[in-house]
């Protein structure tokens, strides 16, 4: 279950499929935020020219 299903700020989270994430969450693990392979669509940014999200 993804934390965005609670429906509260900073915790809607989706799968990152290719670029670089720059998390800006009090949310995540540093473990998850090392990973790349989810963010917290409401505060998190991208790195470099291409982002690709799981919808």
């Amino acid at each position: 279950m993804h934390a965005g299903e609670e429906g509260t700020r900073e915790t809607r989270e989706t799968d990152a499929v290719e670029g670089e994430v720059d998390h800006h969450d009090p949310v995540l693990t540093d473990e998850e935020r090392a990973s790349g392979e989810t963010m917290t669509i409401c505060v998190t940014r991208r790195r470099g020219p291409r982002w690709v999200l799981d919808p």
